[in-house]
C-alpha cells in the first residue's frame, strides 16, 4: 500500500460509502434503474482507487458489489429480500474495512471474505 496517498484515498472511500449507504437504503423502496447504476458505479470508483492502493480485498469486494449493481440493473439478478440483506452487510463491512487500513495499513478483514463470496455466489 503506498502510504504517500492513504489520506486521499480514505476521503474518496468515505465519499463513496456515503453514496453506498444512501443508494443501497433507497432501493428498499425505489428498485429502479437509476439506485442500482448508482450503486454500480459509486462501488466502482471504490474498486479503482482500492486496487490502486493495492488493498486487494476492499477490491475484490466492492467489484462484487459493482456487479451486483450492474446485473440489478441490467436484470441479469433479480431483487428480492435476500439480495437487500446481502446489499444491507455492504457499508458496515466497508466501514470496518476501512477503520482496519487505518489503523493496520492493510486490508482483509475475515467479514470482507465473507461477503465477497456472499455476493459471487449470487452472480
Amino acid at each position: 500500500m503506498n502510504e504517500e496517498y492513504l489520506e486521499p484515498f480514505l476521503e474518496e472511500a468515505e465519499s463513496q460509502i456515503s453514496c453506498l449507504k444512501e443508494n443501497i437504503e433507497k432501493v428498499k423502496t425505489e428498485q429502479n434503474n437509476e439506485t442500482f447504476q448508482t450503486i454500480r458505479r459509486c462501488a466502482h470508483t471504490l474498486k479503482g482507487s482500492s486496487a490502486i492502493m493495492e488493498l486487494t480485498k476492499l477490491s475484490e469486494l466492492c467489484k462484487m458489489v459493482e456487479y451486483t449493481g450492474r446485473d440489478l440493473a441490467e436484470g441479469k439478478l433479480g431483487y428480492d429480500e435476500s439480495v437487500q440483506a446481502s446489499l444491507d452487510k455492504v457499508v458496515p463491512t466497508l466501514v470496518l474495512e476501512v477503520e482496519n487500513i487505518k489503523t493496520n495499513k492493510a486490508d482483509g478483514l475475515p467479514e470482507t471474505g465473507t461477503l465477497t463470496t456472499e455476493l459471487q455466489a449470487r452472480l
